[in-house]
């Protein structure tokens, strides 16, 4: 463990931190960029993350400093800042090269922009701007990559991250260069290849409202996005069923008398809170009736 001062001491979380003194420094040991370092601590599940880092001969100092462990779910304080603007890790957002050789990946993407709102949306925790124009976005804004933009042009490298900003989308994560994603530092990366990303635009990229997903403000647990059934009983003349469901989005429950019949439907809904929705339907014993919820 080493000793790590910040300068922002009440959004940091105090050292020591377990990173050597000759951790690698984002833009090399000469930087003068946002010199990040992250370190992530396996045997104990815990991330440490700091912004703008130097080493002295004993010791770190840097702007901010945060650790995240990573086997829950607990976000910052609210307001809080991290080694990212947003106050969200920067590791787990990071495309990594052995996610792109699996064919593969499977989370949403860190970006940044060169101006944002002095707003944050949930998951993010914290603002870095005066700016209150609904002309600019704000932290931990999710964008996805439109379903209709076509791929099939681009490289193989190039496919497994298009596929995940369609899939997972991407997270406004701090101030920067415009729509600018980043990854782990691997020497098997071609930037030459990937230089061919900058040719999509932001017209090509739809925004998306994850606000349904949030369980907790303070936490990073999402609703599933596919309903999830969680009791179901049979009464004397009913057929009661509670499912989880997104709130202010529709559902439809239909039904159908076998495994291969046609559905038809029962119902449709918007459920306006979230939490458990309950609902009872006619039961008949000499006929057997299969469910289904849809969004």
């Amino acid at each position: 463990m080493v000793n790590a001062s910040f300068a922002y001491v009440e959004d940091s979380d105090p050292g020591p931190y377990p990173i050597p003194l000759n951790a690698p420094i984002e833009g090399g040991s000469a930087s003068t960029g946002d010199r990040h370092v992250l370190v992530l601590d396996k045997g104990r599940s815990k991330l440490y993350e700091m912004f703008s880092s130097y080493p002295s001969s004993n010791a770190w100092s840097a702007c901010s400093g945060a650790v995240f462990d990573m086997k829950g779910y607990a976000l910052r304080t609210e307001t809080y800042t991290s080694a990212d603007a947003a106050g969200l890790p920067i590791l787990p957002l990071l495309v990594r090269y052995d996610e792109i050789a699996s064919g593969e990946i499977k989370h949403a993407i860190r970006f940044t922009a060169p101006k944002t709102k002095r707003e944050y949306l949930w998951p993010a925790r914290h603002y870095a701007s005066t700016i209150t124009s609904t002309a600019y976005p704000p932290m931990g804004a999710r964008l996805r990559l439109k379903a209709s933009y076509d791929i099939s042009h681009f490289d193989a490298t190039n496919q497994v991250i298009l596929r995940a900003l369609k899939k997972y989308g991407m997270i406004l994560a701090d101030n920067g260069s415009a729509w600018y994603i980043t990854g782990v530092p691997d020497a098997r990366f071609v930037d030459t290849g990937l230089d061919a990303l900058k040719t999509i635009t932001g017209s090509s990229f739809e925004v998306v409202d994850c606000s349904y997903l949030m369980i907790n403000k303070d936490s990073g647990a999402a609703r599933s996005p596919t309903p999830v059934f969680r009791s179901v009983s049979i009464k004397a003349n009913s057929y009661v069923f509670g499912a989880e469901l997104l709130p202010k989005l529709p559902h439809t429950i239909e039904r159908r008398k076998s495994s291969t019949g046609t559905w038809s439907v029962v119902e449709s809904f918007t459920p306006t809170n979230s939490g458990i929705t309950i609902k009872t339907y006619p039961f008949d014993p000499t006929t057997t009736w299969f469910y289904r919820v849809k969004r």
